[in-house]
């Protein structure tokens, strides 16, 4: 466990590996502060999650403390969990934001918040001899120095707050050692991380047992922990992955022409073809017979050389084709070969999801540009925008690193929690889903998923809560050979203003 001093040196050149190794050396010390708060908190930790809230929360004026109106009385771990019902929209805009980006914070902004961050860094595998840093410790370094960059940022508004580092080594029986030992920890305000799914669902059940906030950067999976209200998912569900493509599909073309095509033998694309059958079947009218067309792909042939795709291509009228399919870069990229072969004159648009930008190499940008491939993705990153261009400078020139997606994720991330706590206080998890916020590089938009029983099926308002997940996700379409927002395009395209574009 560690806190790691407030400002590393600016580094260049070779000098990158010896100040990482000093970091990483430092990580495997004691604990020392970054940021000595102003007002440090109490280290109560707060009452059990309040099963119902239907306003901003209300302050004991003796202590200082949020009073909550408890309807409920029930245990809820005992809950079984289902996915809520709930339909609300997946791609927002014009959205109120919390905080003023254009507004200096007062004075009495000074927090005295308390993070930990779970990252691996894997600092037991560093050769300080070496002019290599693992790879495996990259995406922890960089998320590492855009905590940094935030505290910065922060303390310009003086905002400040201390920052725990704890180094998971990827090793869920090892996070769970250091958890249990770690006083920084039990007093912290907020958990930020670990990566791995395996040490995020200890770290999930220590929150929950500890009542911390914990936000889970990068997993997408529902079953990391149950009935576990402090749990705040960041990443968006494959689910809500699904509805999103789902929405924009519908809002562009006519059900009769959205075909959803995926493998019988792959479950993961029998499930979210699931998710966008259902998504469409909440939004159509009562009584409306319609359906979305399910092109299943029962061949497993080499080149899937048997699947004839002139059934996913509408005979008369634009297509859209929905492949929600990212374990295997082959298989989509025999999908798309065939659709391009059949597609001649007429108009296709594919839709994948955020895998085929990040994970598939071998699939040639014109293939994309052919098919109108557009995917989803929870964040966006132009490196044109003259304030991403400011930031990737300064970054460049304190650290001497390219920054990669986990230092702008931590940046805004640790912005946003901070500025939070510091508006709200200790309560501020309890109002995390009136607390929207558009950043440099993504949106947050979390929601309240809720645990569906019987007891409550006519007033889904007093539902336990399962977690809190970030909504929020774009739509980027391949054009001019890269991915961009379609929301920037349409402008481009339409010399729209952004009010314009929903």
């Amino acid at each position: 466990m560690t806190l790691v001093q407030n400002h590393l040196q600016q580094l260049n050149g070779n000098k990158i590996i010896k100040s990482t190794a000093m970091l990483f050396a430092v990580l495997l010390l004691h604990s020392c502060t970054l940021f000595k708060p102003v007002n440090t908190t109490t280290g109560q930790k707060p009452d059990d999650f309040p099963t119902d809230i239907t306003g901003p929360v209300t302050v004991d004026p003796n202590t200082g403390e949020p009073i909550y109106n408890q309807k409920l009385d029930i245990a809820l771990d005992t809950i079984q969990w289902t996915e809520t019902e709930k339909n609300s929209p997946v791609i927002t805009s014009n959205t109120t934001e919390v905080f003023n980006p254009g507004e200096k914070d007062p004075n009495t902004f000074n927090s005295g918040m308390k993070i930990s961050y779970l990252l691996p860094f894997n600092a037991v595998e560093l050769n300080a001899f070496s002019e290599k840093l693992p790879s495996k410790s990259l995406d922890a370094l960089h998320y590492h120095n855009g905590v940094l960059m935030a505290m910065d940022n922060l303390k310009e508004k003086n905002i400040l707050f201390t920052a725990t580092f704890i180094d998971t080594e990827g090793n869920s029986k090892k996070l769970e050692n250091r958890l249990s030992s770690s006083r920084a920890v039990r007093e912290s305000n907020l958990i930020i991380g670990p990566f791995k799914s395996s040490c995020a669902k200890v770290a999930a059940e220590y929150a929950k047992e500890n009542k911390i906030p914990m936000v889970s950067p990068r997993t997408m999976r529902t079953n990391i922990t149950e009935s576990n209200p402090y749990y705040l998912q960041m990443n968006p569900s494959v689910k809500a992955h699904c509805e999103a493509l789902m929405a924009y599909a519908l809002k562009h073309y006519k059900p009769e022409q959205i075909v959803l095509a995926g493998r019988s033998k792959e479950a993961s694309e029998m499930e979210m073809m699931a998710y966008c059958v259902d998504y469409f079947n909440k939004q159509k009218p009562e009584g409306d017979s319609t359906y979305i067309k399910e092109f299943v792909i029962t061949d497993d042939s080499p080149g899937y050389t048997n699947v004839d795709v002139s059934g996913m291509i509408h005979n008369s009228l634009p297509s859209a084709i929905i492949i929600p399919s990212f374990k295997e870069e082959s298989f989509v990229y025999e999908m798309l070969n065939k659709i391009r072969i059949k597609k001649e004159e007429r108009e296709i648009a594919v839709f994948g999801l955020p895998q085929w930008k990040t994970k598939f190499v071998n699939i040639s940008p014109s293939m994309f540009e052919s098919l109108n491939v557009h995917i989803t993705a929870s964040s966006y990153i132009d490196i044109f925008d003259p304030e991403i261009k400011e930031w990737r400078k300064k970054y460049y020139e304190r650290f001497a690193m390219i920054p990669e997606d986990e230092a702008y994720m931590a940046y805004v991330t640790t912005n946003y929690f901070v500025k939070l706590f510091a508006v709200n206080g200790p309560a501020f998890h309890f109002l995390l889903d009136s607390q929207q916020d558009e950043n440099l590089v993504t949106k947050f938009r979390f929601e309240k998923v809720m645990t569906p029983i019987l007891q409550f099926q006519d007033d889904f308002s007093y539902m336990p809560v399962e977690r809190f997940e970030n909504k929020h996700l774009n739509i980027l379409k391949f054009k001019d050979r890269y991915f961009q927002p379609v929301e920037k395009i349409a402008l481009l395209e339409n010399n729209l203003d952004i009010e314009d574009i929903d």
